[in-house]
């Protein structure tokens, strides 16, 4: 594991760590400031799925990174997203 993980609460880590390198963002955080680009790098990712889960799971943590586009959605069309779709039962998010 990762030794920087190990800052994460482990139901962070949990989620994160599967899937991350194969992420399309992966090594390009430069272009995730920029929400139209970071939203074109997500549109096609192989990890989509999983990266939507983590992020709805930090949100129910209390930490939505604010600012952040995340799996294609930034904050408010996540949150939106998450009034309109019931969320799955814990356990099941990824």
């Amino acid at each position: 594991m990762n030794p920087l993980l190990t800052y994460f609460p482990e139901w962070k880590r949990e989620l994160w760590q599967p899937w991350r390198d194969d992420a399309a963002c992966a090594g390009r955080a430069h272009e995730m400031s920029d929400p139209r680009r970071a939203k074109a790098l997500c549109r096609n990712c192989p990890v989509l799925a999983a990266c939507r889960a983590w992020a709805d799971r930090c949100a129910a943590h209390g930490e939505d990174r604010s600012g952040e586009v995340l799996a294609g959605e930034t904050p408010s069309e996540r949150g939106a997203r998450r009034r309109t779709t019931p969320s799955p039962p814990e356990g099941n998010a990824a």
